[in-house]
């Protein structure tokens, strides 16, 4: 039981040490180029919806109005910020 606690000790030591030593290298971190954003246009696509009256016949001929919601497409432009990595 003894010589298990040892070793689990002697093992969490070997991680951290590991760990520290990776933590000092900043070979990978040399060549990162700053990120800024730009102001960019970009078109946007909704779906919006409106209303349209319509006058429909029951089986006697009787007129009766109908509201009903259909939907179009619009495309609009809008100023966005984008990410650029030089």
């Amino acid at each position: 039981m003894n010589v298990l606690c040892s070793l689990r000790s002697l093992l969490g030591a070997a991680i951290v040490t590991a760990a520290l030593s990776s933590a000092n290298e900043t070979d990978a971190c040399d060549d990162v180029q700053p990120c800024t954003y730009k102001w960019s246009m970009a078109a946007e696509t909704q779906r919006v919806p409106y209303s349209v009256c319509l006058t429909r016949y029951d089986s006697y001929g009787n007129a009766y109005q109908v509201h009903e919601t259909r939907y179009r497409t619009v495309q609009s432009y809008a100023k966005k910020r984008v990410l650029v990595c030089e």
